[in-house]
């Protein structure tokens, strides 16, 4: 599991490293030029000319770091100083007296002249708008159609937010130094940081209480704690009963896939309670799920007796918006017993009615994507993207719930403070029916477990990997829902079987 600082966290990492430890800040610069240079070496050999644009701070003390490194190993490569001499830290003045040394001095050529170019431009200390001259310089270097690769971050990128300050460098390539930052995930981060590389460079993790670091990313190896054995005497009522409550007149697809995927998750029996126009194509496509219907109206003293048969409740897809919906749902939330998941059509109902929230609950998991968030909260989509994960951790506190914020990057704010950023995953996954893949995961994998405070991050990340697995199968773009389906089970048996 990895701790993702904020840019505060990282800067102290990175004083206290030089201060406490001492170990001098070159020594860390020298770190992270190897590693990069290391990777050039590996991977462009065939960079004749390669241009290393370095800022006055740190980040282009690194850059100019990489220049001398390269030069030493034979590059044709040379450095842009973007600033004057007078503003550089001591660090990176260091660096430039050194590279003069060596006799090379800044150049001014254009950027298109070059095979490869690095960007230490600005590191993650960057906290106002790039404009001017630098804002053309980076609209330059992605007109260039050149490889780029950012040392720290790219340039114009906020760490905490993934916001861009302006104008943004592009990369193919991100060396994140030793740490993960939740710009490199959030917001923009996706699009400009390209491959993210984290080399360890000999930061020292500030001994402080590890539960200020409340931010957390999960790791293959992870799983293996999730993924617990199974009973070998165990039977399907042992391993966990579902009540999936999805579809309705017009749309029976998405109980299909939420209820398949609770079952696929390693839940020993699924029931649906759908429409009755809904039986036969349900039960035609998955016969493994029992399946209670009702008409033009339904049934309480049914939903009870489901409901008292359930270990877990999954609620809202494709159920509708209407005033039947609207009465199920408040009689499911009325239980304070069971977990439940709440999803698609359920969360919009939730918006009109956000007192519901408020009731007395067991474990709830909310899982809305960014247009539900925005009716949720009142919220614009604008707002929500530049402040993701403090209005995502707001609300899990506010109304005691689990909430899986669906984005590029899925964010999973639970109760207890901690919040989980998503690395698996891809962009073939933005297609209709995921998300109900994905409430069903979670309401299989609540359904199995005693201890479900974290269920929500696990089967966020389950789900981004068969995602990945799918994409590599398949490719991003003839990606469909059923084909998180079909790579579930070998991530599935990727941890205990």
């Amino acid at each position: 599991m990895k701790k993702i600082y904020t840019r505060s966290q990282a800067k102290e990492a990175d004083a206290k490293t030089s201060q406490l430890h001492k170990i001098p800040s070159l020594v860390l610069m020298e770190r992270a030029a190897l590693s990069v240079a290391d990777f050039i070496e590996d991977n462009y050999t065939k960079a004749t000319r390669i241009l290393c644009l370095a800022g006055t701070g740190n980040n282009g003390g690194d850059a100019m770091a990489l220049c001398r490194i390269l030069f030493a190993r034979g590059f044709q490569v040379s450095y842009r100083l973007l600033g004057t001499e007078s503003s550089l830290t001591e660090s990176a003045g260091l660096q430039y007296q050194s590279l003069l040394s060596y006799g090379l001095t800044s150049i001014e050529a254009d950027v298109k002249a070059f095979d490869l170019i690095v960007d230490g431009i600005f590191g993650i200390g960057l906290a106002r708008e790039i404009q001017g001259s630098l804002a053309r310089l980076i609209g330059e270097i992605n007109a260039s159609g050149k490889p780029v690769i950012a040392m720290d971050i790219p340039s114009g990128l906020d760490a905490d937010t993934g916001a861009i300050r302006g104008s943004c460098v592009r990369a193919i390539e991100t060396f994140s130094f030793q740490f993960l930052k939740p710009g490199l995930l959030l917001g923009q981060g996706r699009n400009v940081c390209g491959r993210v590389h984290l080399p360890e460079i000999g930061i020292v993790e500030p001994e402080t209480d590890p539960a200020l670091f409340t931010r957390l990313a999960l790791e293959r190896e992870d799983l293996a704690g999730f993924l617990t054995v199974r009973d070998a005497a165990g039977n399907k009522g042992t391993f966990g009963k579902v009540l999936v409550i999805a579809g309705s007149e017009q749309i029976s697809g998405a109980a299909v896939l939420s209820a398949k995927a609770a079952l696929i998750s390693g839940a020993g029996m699924v029931r649906v309670y759908t429409h009755e126009k809904n039986r036969v194509v349900i039960g035609s496509a998955f016969p493994e799920a029992l399946i209670t219907s009702y008409e033009d109206s339904w049934d309480s003293d049914d939903m009870k007796e489901m409901m008292d048969w359930a270990d877990s409740v999954l609620i809202g897809p494709g159920m509708g918006r209407s005033e039947r919906a609207m009465q199920m749902l408040t009689f499911v939330l009325s239980d304070a017993t069971l977990p439940i998941v709440i999803d698609a059509d359920a969360l919009n109902l939730l918006s009109e009615e956000p007192a519901l929230l408020l009731k007395p609950h067991e474990e709830w998991i909310l899982t809305p994507h960014m247009g539900e968030m925005a009716r949720l909260t009142g919220k614009t989509l604008a707002f929500l993207k530049e402040h993701t994960l403090e209005q995502a951790e707001a609300f899990a506190r506010e109304y005691r719930v689990a909430l899986v914020l669906k984005d590029a990057t899925t964010v999973t704010a639970l109760p207890c403070a901690k919040t989980y950023l998503n690395t698996s995953g891809n962009s073939g996954m933005a297609t209709a029916g995921s998300g109900d893949v994905l409430a069903g995961l979670c309401a299989g994998f609540l359904a199995q477990r005693e201890e479900v405070k974290e269920t929500a991050a696990y089967a966020v990340f389950i789900h981004g990997l068969a995602g990945d697995l799918a994409a590599a199968k398949k490719g991003k773009r003839a990606m469909i829902a059923g084909d998180l389906l079909e790579t579930l089970p070998q991530i599935l048996d990727s941890g205990h079987s």
